[in-house]
C-alpha cells in the first residue's frame, strides 16, 4: 500500500471512528441516565469499543508508515498490542451472548432472581463481562504457553514485527496460523507415559472445545438458542 493510500485510509478511518465515538457517548449518556437492566454492561462495552477501534486504527497506520516498528519500540510493544487487539475482539464478539444470558436468567428463572436479588444478578453478569475475555486468554495460555507467538491472526502485528509474510494483500504469501491449527500441533511430540498422554489429549480436547465455543459465539448461534428459549417461554 503506497503512502497516499495509507493517509487517505487513515483519514477515512478517523472520520468513521468519530461517528462511532459520538454514538457510543450517546449510549453511555442514556444508559447512565436511564439505568436499565444492562446499563453497566452498555457503558463498559461502549467504552471498550472506542478504545479497541482507536487502538486498531492507530496501529494500522503506524505499521504501514513505519516499517519494522519493533526496532524503535521493542517487540514487547507489538506483542502487547496483539494481546490488547485479541482481548477487544473476544469482548466485542461475546457481549451480545452475555446480554442474552442475563435476560435468560432474569426472565425464565425470575423466581430464583427474586430470592437472590436482581441487583446481585446484574452485578454478577457485570463482572462476568469484565473477565470473560481475560479468561479466554488465560485458557489459551494454559493450552499453549506460546500462543501469542504462534497465533498469526493480525496483519498489523506481523508488520510491527517486521514480518511481511502475512500482509494480506493480493498475491501475498499467507501463512496465517489459526487457533485450530495450534490445537492440532499439541499432539506432535512423542508421549512416554500415561500422565503425559492425559495432559496432551486433555489440552487438545480443551483447545477444540474453546475453538467450537468461539465460533458458536462468533456466528451468534448461542445467542440465537438463548432468545429462542426466551421466546418459547414467553408464548406459554
Amino acid at each position: 500500500m503506497n503512502h497516499l493510500s495509507v493517509y487517505v485510509s487513515f483519514i477515512v478511518g478517523v472520520c468513521i471512528l468519530i461517528v462511532g465515538v459520538y454514538l457510543c457517548v450517546k449510549i453511555v449518556k442514556n444508559s447512565v441516565e436511564e439505568k436499565g437492566n444492562t446499563w453497566k454492561l452498555d457503558v463498559t462495552n461502549s467504552t471498550l469499543i472506542i478504545f479497541h477501534h482507536g487502538h486498531c486504527l492507530i496501529m494500522e497506520f503506524l505499521t504501514e508508515v513505519v516499517p519494522d516498528l519493533y526496532l524503535f519500540t521493542g517487540k514487547w510493544f507489538c506483542y502487547t498490542s496483539k494481546v490488547i487487539n485479541h482481548y477487544g475482539n473476544i469482548h466485542i464478539v461475546s457481549y451480545a451472548m452475555i446480554i442474552g444470558l442475563m435476560k435468560y436468567i432474569l426472565i425464565i428463572h425470575w423466581m430464583k432472581v427474586i430470592d437472590i436479588g436482581e441487583a446481585k444478578i446484574k452485578n454478577i453478569f457485570f463482572w462476568v463481562n469484565q473477565f470473560y475475555a481475560g479468561f479466554h486468554i488465560f485458557l489459551h495460555l494454559i493450552i499453549e504457553p506460546n500462543f501469542y507467538w504462534e497465533y498469526d491472526g493480525f496483519a498489523r502485528t506481523d508488520r510491527c514485527l517486521g514480518d511481511p509474510k502475512n500482509n494480506w494483500s493480493p498475491g501475498s504469501n499467507r501463512t496465517q496460523i489459526k487457533v485450530h491449527m495450534i490445537c492440532n500441533k499439541l499432539i506432535e511430540s512423542p508421549m512416554y507415559n500415561h500422565l503425559e498422554y492425559l495432559i496432551q489429549y486433555g489440552r487438545l480436547v480443551l483447545c477444540w472445545a474453546q475453538v467450537v465455543f468461539q465460533y458458536l459465539t462468533l456466528f451468534n448461534i448461542i445467542e440465537f438458542l438463548i432468545y429462542l428459549r426466551i421466546f418459547s417461554y414467553s408464548r406459554r
